[in-house]
């Protein structure tokens, strides 16, 4: 969590990179603090599990929803939700209290530091589980969004099944009945052809495992150029009140996940 620091630094002091990156994580986390307690300030950290044990392997990239449900360190006998650097469990356990600031993080796994010793949360953390979008948005996504057209109530229960109304899921999808074919744009056609909707064949698979084969499927009908992928910045900071973007600063823009 170095490299959020700095970021996070330059932003809110202006101060030179070189500057910043000659201090150790000590002193940036003081600074940091500092910061963050005199002003109030929005610091949003995206995809979190990054940072712990549970992730700390060759292959994270690769790692499966059902391994994340079922956390394990294949390096050393370490709590998998404890950060692979003491440093990061020092920054974590201080920005719990951070106030008047707020720290929005997003993480499949909660790290161990923002829990008490009985498993409930620090004071300053609220845990908040996000589920799929509601049957209702879920078919907006998909028609109105994608431009699906279909049997709403086959649509619905599809998509809630199957998907579990995951957006991420559902665009995947989406992408595959707009895909070129007698089928395109219908879901009911889609659905009920045996070379398409009909083959993936998701009515013996648990929850985890239908979206992984739609996502799959998805994956293999693009082309190679189109399935490049581009990490997103590491963090964003503002202020409550405004939304500035200094000329030293440049962002690239992600498309939507969840």
């Amino acid at each position: 969590m170095r490299d959020f620091c700095l970021h996070a630094l330059h932003y809110m002091t202006q101060q030179p990179m070189e500057t910043l990156e000659k201090k150790p994580m000590v002193d940036l986390r003081t600074a940091l603090l500092t910061q963050l307690h005199a002003r109030p300030w929005l610091l949003i950290l995206d995809g979190l599990e990054r940072v712990l044990v549970a992730y700390h392997r060759i292959d994270a990239a690769e790692v499966r929803d059902e391994e994340v449900n079922r956390p394990t360190d294949k390096i050393l006998d370490r709590d998998p939700c404890d950060a692979i650097r003491p440093e990061d469990t020092e920054l974590l356990r201080a920005l719990a209290g951070a106030k008047p600031s707020k720290i929005l993080i997003s993480s499949r796994l909660i790290p161990r530091v923002l829990l008490n010793p009985s498993g409930l949360p620090l004071p300053g953390v609220r845990p908040l589980v996000l589920p799929g979008l509601d049957d209702a948005d879920a078919e907006r996504l998909f028609c109105e969004v994608c431009g699906i057209r279909g049997t709403s109530a086959d649509i619905r229960y599809y998509l809630k099944t199957f998907c579990d109304n995951h957006p991420l899921v559902i665009g995947a999808l989406a992408g595959l009945i707009n895909s070129p074919g007698p089928h395109r744009g219908h879901f009911d056609a889609w659905a009920a052809a045996p070379e398409y909707g009909a083959k993936l064949n998701l009515a013996r698979l648990d929850l985890i495992q239908s979206r992984n084969h739609i996502l799959r499927a998805a994956m293999d009908a693009l082309e190679a150029p189109a399935a490049s992928y581009s990490p997103p910045s590491p963090c964003l900071a503002m202020p409550w009140t405004t939304i500035p973007s200094p000329p030293s600063i440049r962002t690239s823009p992600r498309s939507p996940m969840r």
